[in-house]
């Protein structure tokens, strides 16, 4: 049996800052994180989709803590 190939939708809403991905039929959502992550789920309760809300703006943030981490390394060595 061939095994089926996953076609993932992106899109991503610069305006509001949100980023989404879709591999399936939704048929309810569930969010969490205060409304910060919205997860799609299909018919079989099968995780199908994910909108991250703030997605930029959350990636800035980790990329800053990241940065400090590195550099207090450096300060170590």
């Amino acid at each position: 049996m061939k095994k089926q190939e996953m076609k993932i939708k992106e899109d991503y809403d610069k305006e509001n800052d949100i980023l989404s991905l879709n591999w399936g039929e939704v048929e309810n959502s569930v969010e969490m994180f205060d409304g910060q992550l919205i997860l799609d789920i299909d018919k079989k309760d099968t995780i199908v989709g994910i909108e991250i809300f703030n997605f930029m703006e959350e990636i800035e943030k980790h990329n800053k803590k990241m940065d400090k981490l590195f550099k207090l390394g450096e300060k170590k060595k």
